[in-house]
């Protein structure tokens, strides 16, 4: 039962995301577009390990919008998201690794 209850909730945070993601990419610009948030090990365009944890520690919603869009075009990085969060799971307070390590394995059993 908590299984199936921890699964329900998992989905409607998927959910909730995508839909929230979709809502405030379609009606909302960035509020600095001309000052994009550097990150660090960011200086390419490659989604390397560190590049992610620093997107997911630090990143406005901007930046998880990209990198939503980016896992969802290339469903490889999603091996990528999960390994950067597994390395934080053990701490309660990193509930942002923790949402995109939800994230990932849902869409993962998605695909």
């Amino acid at each position: 039962m908590i299984e199936a209850t921890y699964s329900q909730a998992r989905e409607q945070v998927t959910t909730l995301m995508d839909r929230a993601v979709v809502r405030r990419i379609s009606v909302q610009r960035s509020p600095h577009p001309a000052h994009p948030m550097q990150h660090r090990h960011l200086n390419h365009q490659r989604l390397t390990l560190a590049a992610i944890d620093d997107l997911i520690a630090r990143g406005r919603w901007d930046d998880w919008a990209a990198l939503r869009q980016a896992v969802l075009a290339d469903p490889a990085l999603l091996d990528k998201v999960e390994q950067v969060c597994r390395a934080r799971v053990a701490d309660p307070y990193a509930q942002r690794h923790h949402f995109w390590l939800h994230y990932a394995q849902a869409h993962r059993t998605a695909a």
